[in-house]
């Protein structure tokens, strides 16, 4: 093991009213109708919260969610933060130390992470609807978004770095809910091993009904 650090981790959590019409292709068709599919449009409203766009670099989107959920409710606001300032809205250049934690700053300012978040409520409406249809073909939606909020809150994340034959991994604990998520070791050598350790014995059960027959 490497190092253990105690971070408090910058985020954006928005929230907005989302309006989504849609088109798409659905079956079967009205009784009567001749051919597999018919065309339908529609609209649903949905609201948002709790969508975390992270503010530094200090975790990737795919991290984000493996080490999700949060507690938001429990998440210390950014700008009363002792060691925070009040410029998460430009974006800070370095870390601090706040007693036993590390805390990063903002380098994603709101205006980069709006489409973010955009894009993310466009694929989770493009998902909802094609729930919502069933049996469905070229949905398409446009998403209006009206409301969009985002504010910036600290979460707590523990960071354990350790390396394994000269390659450096690290594991994530979640700070409130002790989750865990992290990259191990790819043993190639076992992989092969059990590879053929099932062609082998793919191969025996098949000499063996053959001798059977």
């Amino acid at each position: 093991v490497g190092e253990i650090k105690k971070v408090l981790v910058p985020y954006w959590v928005f929230s907005a009213e989302v309006e989504t019409r849609y088109t798409a292709d659905t079956s079967p068709p009205p009784p009567g109708r001749n051919g597999d599919w018919r065309p339908v449009s529609g609209k649903r409203k949905q609201r948002y919260s709790g969508l975390l766009v992270c503010g530094s670099n200090v975790l990737t989107s795919a991290e984000t969610e493996d080490i999700s959920p949060f507690e938001l409710s429990r998440g210390q606001p950014f700008d009363r933060h002792p060691s925070s300032g009040r410029d998460a809205e430009s974006g800070l250049s370095e870390s601090r130390n706040s007693g036993d934690a590390i805390v990063e700053q903002f380098r994603a300012p709101r205006k980069l992470a709006r489409p973010i978040v955009r894009g993310q409520i466009e694929r989770d409406e493009q998902l909802a609807c094609q729930r919502e249809l069933g049996k469905c073909r070229n949905v398409r939606v446009n998403v209006q978004l009206a409301a969009l909020v985002g504010n910036p809150v600290l979460v707590p994340l523990w960071i354990i770095a350790y390396s394994y034959k000269s390659e450096v991994h690290r594991v994530l604990i979640n700070g409130q809910t002790g989750k865990v998520a992290g990259s191990a070791p790819f043993a190639t050598g076992k992989l092969t091993f059990v590879v053929l350790a099932i062609v082998a014995a793919l191969l025996i059960a098949g000499l063996l009904i053959t001798i059977r027959h």
